[in-house]
């Protein structure tokens, strides 16, 4: 399998294809089958905004005369925008989420099945636990697994939504987010070095970057690492765009030193909020108002940004 080919021999020639490229560069993938059959791919990773699928086309065509492939059928072609960067899910909220509409995608490779498929077993069990909660085993043994008010509801949701986006995942995502950024910064030349650097970094480094098993330290020590492997241009450039990179992701962080202000019933048990829900409710009824029994409308906010 060829794997990021970001040669540019297809160019030559083709003085508005080549500056583009120079600009935006695109990569290819390839993926033999046999002989005679081949799976070619032309792949911006990452532009804001995103390259045309027509001008993807062309550089790809462009590419197999170049290299002398000549194309007898096409079994299948293949349209693909995934969804970058962007915002995280807006929770707490009773809707669940998984996969891309989690905001799960790699936000610097676009890669998100390791991560969707590591993640589910936690969710699932988040779900299970949650489900299982409200009922006091001493008298309720035998009540419906189910919330049985507004608060519990709302807990539960939110105990699950901390297992689909631990404050630790957060974390790592706000470095990958930079990563992604970056990434948007270099042209042609730069990106080259970059992934010349990259791939010459120990193979745990740089194989759990792309599969997202790196934790935010871990992450830490691969990007010292990378610093070190790069060549003095690069460094540069890292250090140019890092230093106020490095003030963009510590704000970003800052909500995750306080665990709370992102999931506000972080530490509380159910039986200890549906205590007071109930105390709330036999309040509102001793001053005559009405309890509240259907949630709040929240406002829903878009995921993620176009590729």
């Amino acid at each position: 399998m060829l794997f990021m080919d970001w040669r540019d021999g297809h160019t030559a020639g083709r003085p508005e294809m080549k500056a583009a490229n120079e600009k935006l560069p695109t990569f290819l993938y390839a993926m033999p089958f046999s002989k005679t059959k081949v799976f070619l791919e032309e792949t911006s990773l990452v532009a804001r905004p995103a390259i045309g699928f027509q001008e993807l086309k062309e550089r790809l065509q462009a590419r197999m005369e170049h290299y002398g492939i000549k194309v007898t059928k096409i079994e299948e072609e293949e349209y693909c925008l995934i969804p970058m960067g962007g915002v995280l899910p807006t929770y707490p909220q009773r809707v669940l989420a998984c996969g891309g509409t989690a905001g799960m995608v790699h936000p610097s490779t676009g890669f998100m099945m390791s991560q969707m498929l590591g993640n589910m077993p936690r969710v699932a069990d988040a779900i299970v636990e949650q489900l299982s909660a409200p009922a006091d085993k001493a008298t309720d043994a035998d009540m419906p697994k189910r919330p049985r008010n507004e608060a519990e509801a709302d807990c539960m949701a939110e105990r699950v939504w901390a297992a689909t986006w631990p404050v630790e995942r957060i974390r790592q995502r706000t470095f990958l987010t930079f990563g992604m950024e970056l990434l948007l910064s270099l042209d042609l030349a730069q990106t080259r070095r970059f992934f010349g650097a990259f791939f010459t970094l120990r193979y745990p480094l740089w194989s759990g970057f792309l599969s997202l098993r790196l934790g935010f330290l871990q992450l830490i020590g691969f990007g010292l690492e990378f610093f070190m492997n790069s060549s003095n241009e690069s460094r540069g450039k890292l250090l140019q765009f890092g230093v106020p990179g490095l003030i963009a992701i510590l704000w970003e962080l800052s909500p995750t030193l306080f665990p709370t202000s992102i999931y506000p019933t972080a530490g509380r048990n159910l039986r200890e909020i549906k205590a007071a829900e109930d105390a709330r409710v036999q309040q509102q009824l001793a001053e005559g108002a009405a309890p509240r029994t259907s949630a709040p409308e929240r406002e829903e906010q878009p995921v993620g940004a176009a590729k």
